[in-house]
């Protein structure tokens, strides 16, 4: 139980947004494989095996997106990012089998499962998803770029014909996608094009440029 709840959410260790005990407890009855992952995760570890990885990979799939056939985690966040708020997506895989969320839980259970052991062997938070700033130890919550270097990809429109000279894709040199609204990146707007060619100061846009407004106070990989 000491891996589980520190995974899913305990003083230290940030929770899945939106996903409390309750619905992570349910997520587990149908994810079988993360037992023995939660299991191994209960005692103090000094490194995360694959076997570990895989698994708990597997539960926050099943958290977030059902019965799904999805395998990875980064399948799972570009499915629900065309679906849903950026801030409802699941952890970023950041490296091969590898999630920052699972290091500070890791580190958690490290100190608990050494609660009476007179010299317990503390992992050192800063290979643990902590970083020192200040003095004081701070989480990690991402190591990838700030929403604000990669927002001008998350451009789509809401064109509701064609996607030509007014699409505001279109007139940020972009192609559309599967974030455009009515088009899903199946419209005439298929390669990119010059910017500056379609740029009018005299037309009146039938589309927006359209960013969730969650893009905009989040960073890439939430936990």
């Amino acid at each position: 139980m000491r891996g589980y709840h520190a995974f899913t959410g305990c003083d230290t260790v940030s929770a899945f947004y939106s996903k409390g005990k309750t619905l992570t407890w349910k997520a587990w009855q149908q994810c079988i494989d993360a037992t023995s992952a939660f299991k191994a995760l209960s005692n103090p570890l000094n490194e995360l095996t694959d076997d570990i990885l895989i698994s708990l990979e597997k539960f926050v799939i099943k958290l977030y997106c059902g019965d799904s056939e999805i395998v990875s985690v980064n399948e799972a966040r570009k499915f629900l990012f065309t679906k849903i708020r950026l801030y409802r997506i699941s952890p970023l895989q950041e490296m091969p089998l590898k999630f920052m969320h699972l290091e500070q839980p890791t580190k958690q259970v490290n100190i608990w499962g050494q609660a009476f052991d007179s010299s317990p062997d503390i992992l050192s938070p800063s290979n643990w998803g902590w970083t020192e700033k200040e003095g004081q130890w701070q989480p990690i919550w991402t190591t990838q770029h700030s929403i604000w270097v990669v927002a001008r990809e998350l451009v789509k429109c809401g064109c509701k014909n064609s996607c030509r000279g007014r699409c505001s894709c279109r007139r940020e040199g972009m192609t559309c996608t599967l974030l455009c609204k009515t088009c899903n990146g199946n419209c005439d707007n298929s390669s990119v094009i010059d910017r500056e060619a379609l740029i009018e100061d005299d037309i009146e846009l039938d589309s927006e440029v359209l960013v969730d407004e969650g893009f905009l106070s989040l960073i890439i990989q939430p936990f």
